[in-house]
């Protein structure tokens, strides 16, 4: 507690667990946030500077509404000029990471972190990893990164190992080494290309103009319209989306009614969406925002016809696509 980490900011894209001041990490420690250049990438200049500055002991690297690659060895190349450990916190990616399609951060960083139940469809939970530093000494102790990181979970923070969920972990892992998965990671990141231009198409702002991973992050400030609404209006005709911060808008606007909204593609893909269906999903999307009144979660409604065709042409997709293994169930 009190030292200094380095995480990337809330509105740019950060994760709460990466010095939030919400969470225990942005209390607890004191916490140097980064953020993005202007064409909505990390901005790595803005990185090395600050780390200079202020010498934090952890840089870590991860987003949880951060739709480019991450530059994991530049990453690498700024904590070792200031002495500071790296950790990657790879959750949102670690499905594209397994599938060769995002550079892994397992030898750049320190430690590796994911949880196993986003892109990777396990069980609730996670991995610790490390690659080639595991076996070093931690600066001023006769202990190796390998060692305290076992000691750190067993015996300091777990009692006993939790063997249902170890074996759902060992099956998760086996799925992601198939070449099923690695087709499903594909067309991840083909639907959530082809969703970004049809939006794009339709007037909406993507930030970054498009998308390396599963994440559309949409601004949604020039259709007069807050996240909080989109995801109220949406989700009552079948479309789930979440309200999102986004970059360069009103801090006025606060978590509660943020300027854009969060679409991911990894459930869908795994429904075996084609590109095709993406053309359809921004229609849905579309027809849903161009008919809404109202400007509060309180007040928002969308016309009944509206509502009717969407819910109804979403079961129409959901139907064309079902959940693999669940196919009997419309």
């Amino acid at each position: 507690p009190g030292d200094t980490l380095m995480g990337m900011n809330l509105n740019s894209g950060g994760h709460l667990s990466h010095g939030a001041s919400a969470s225990y990490s942005g209390t607890c420690f004191n916490v140097v946030r980064y953020g993005l250049d202007e064409n909505y990438n990390i901005n790595y200049e803005e990185v090395e500077e600050l780390a200079l500055k202020h010498r934090p002991k952890m840089i870590i690297c991860g987003t949880t509404a951060y739709s480019r690659k991450i530059d994991f060895k530049r990453f690498r190349e700024i904590a070792d000029k200031v002495g500071a450990y790296l950790l990657a916190d790879i959750s949102h990616i670690s499905g594209l990471v397994v599938a060769g399609l995002h550079e892994s951060p397992i030898d750049y960083a320190h430690i590796t972190t994911t949880c196993t139940h986003k892109q990777l469809f396990g069980p609730r939970g996670g991995l610790i990893l490390s690659g080639k530093d595991a076996k070093e000494k931690l600066k001023g102790e006769d202990i190796t990164l390998e060692r305290k990181l076992q000691k750190g979970v067993f015996p300091f923070f777990q009692g006993a190992p939790i063997m249902n969920q170890i074996g759902a972990k060992a099956i998760t892992f086996e799925q992601a080494g198939t070449e099923e998965f690695k087709q499903i990671m594909q067309r991840i990141v083909d639907n959530s290309h082809t969703l970004s231009e049809c939006l794009v198409k339709k007037g909406y702002n993507i930030i970054s103009g498009g998308s390396d991973n599963h994440i559309v992050l949409v601004d949604l400030s020039n259709k007069g319209i807050t996240g909080d609404v989109a995801e109220r209006v949406l989700e009552q005709c079948g479309v789930i989306v979440n309200r999102n911060s986004v970059p360069n808008t009103s801090k006025a606007n606060g978590a509660k009614h943020p300027a854009g909204i969060r679409i991911g593609t990894n459930s869908i893909s795994q429904r075996l969406m084609t590109e095709s269906a993406m053309i359809r999903c921004a229609d849905l999307i579309d027809e849903v925002l161009t008919h809404v009144h109202g400007d509060s979660v309180e007040t928002c409604s969308v016309d009944e016809a509206v509502k009717a065709d969407v819910l109804k042409k979403v079961k129409e997709l959901c139907k064309e696509f079902p959940i693999p293994q669940y196919e009997d169930k419309f």
